[in-house]
């Protein structure tokens, strides 16, 4: 002991060296609690819908749903998805679960994708700043 108060830490401590984060962990994390939120709006205007239906509830519904529904549409499976649910071999619950399923997916997509464009960027800027 030298009288230095870094002794006085653990030995893990004294030569631990401050950890790098990336950018694509914090997006994720912030992707998962926007669906949690995104998904207890959705949970809210469905059950708001069932007692008071009025068109901005409607709306609102349809605009939660736009992501979810642009998606599926452009891979194909929309129209296979409605006419399961029209006929009745797709419950309420199941048809938004898929929904829900779908906009969760997009947003950790897209956060992915932000991460990985922000790192790669980051990575140009710490190359031109070393040259």
């Amino acid at each position: 002991m030298n009288g230095d108060w870094a002794d006085l830490a653990p030995p893990d401590v004294q030569t631990a060296r401050p950890r790098r984060q990336g950018v694509v962990g914090p997006l994720l994390q912030q992707a998962f609690w926007l669906s949690v939120i995104y998904l207890l709006i959705g949970a809210a205007v469905a059950g708001l819908r069932r007692h008071h239906d009025s068109s901005f509830l409607l709306n609102l519904s349809v605009g939660l749903d736009g992501p979810a529904h642009a998606l599926l549409e452009s891979v194909g499976l929309w129209e296979g998805l409605l006419r399961r649910f029209a006929l009745g071999a797709l419950k309420p619950w199941q048809w938004r679960s898929i929904l829900a399923a779908v906009t969760v997916v997009i947003i950790h997509a897209q956060a992915l994708t932000l991460g990985l464009l922000l790192s790669v960027a980051r990575a140009l800027f710490v190359r031109a700043a070393r040259t």
